[in-house]
């Protein structure tokens, strides 16, 4: 069972500088190659609030906000990068986030976070604008509809947590929820160790496929 996004529910815009994804060297040299990517596409940014995610012990994570508008720029002017859209009271969320950190951290990258539990759009009054708000969802629906699985109306559902590697404004690897042999019985219930390695070959793999 999988986490559902409403359609109106999420994303305030967000504000700060435009940063590429910038990898670095991975700290195992020896094993791994160096590599490289470009995102040409100037993004807004600001700090990713992570501290909701419980099992995320890292204490300067791999993630930067930017808003779900900024994620669909990622298509249109073709950009480059890893996107996860998540929420905090997201239990398959919660175990997927400490695993992608980690396979981020190690190879070097910063991942774009869009944070479902903000609105979509908000108007000038603060309230949530659900004629514009509808607007982007149905964008980004447009945009990643090859991923998503069709309802029984011929519309399409947008779960979470959702990673999508993006090259180029081209999807080149995606993945949703955690392992299929997991199932969610309880709320401490943790992938085990076979699991978080199968995830974290996931992660691993698209992260690959965006190199230079």
């Amino acid at each position: 069972m999988k986490k559902w996004m409403k359609m109106a529910a999420v994303l305030f815009l967000t504000v700060g500088c435009g940063k590429p994804l910038t990898p670095q060297e991975s700290p195992d040299a020896t094993t791994k190659p160096e590599y490289t990517f470009t995102n040409p596409v100037p993004l807004e940014t600001s700090p990713a609030d992570m501290s909701g995610y419980y099992w995320l012990y890292d204490p300067s994570p791999a993630f930067t906000e930017i808003s779900f508008a900024d994620s669909i720029r990622m298509f249109t002017e073709k950009g480059t990068g890893l996107l996860y859209y998540g929420r905090t009271n997201c239990p398959w969320c919660q175990r997927a986030v400490p695993i992608l950190d980690e396979a981020a951290q190690e190879m070097g990258i910063t991942v774009y976070y869009i944070d479902a539990a903000r609105p979509l759009a908000v108007g000038e009054d603060g309230a949530i604008d659900t004629k514009k708000a509808n607007e982007i969802y149905n964008q980004l629906v447009e945009q990643i509809k090859e991923i998503l699985k069709e309802d029984e109306n011929g519309g399409y559902n947008f779960q979470i947590p959702e990673v999508i590697a993006v090259k180029n404004g081209k999807i080149v690897g995606h993945h949703l929820s955690l392992t299929d042999d997991f199932s969610l019985t309880n709320e401490d219930e943790q992938l085990n160790d076979n699991q978080k390695a199968e995830l974290k070959k996931i992660y691993e793999d698209m992260i690959l496929s965006l190199a230079d």
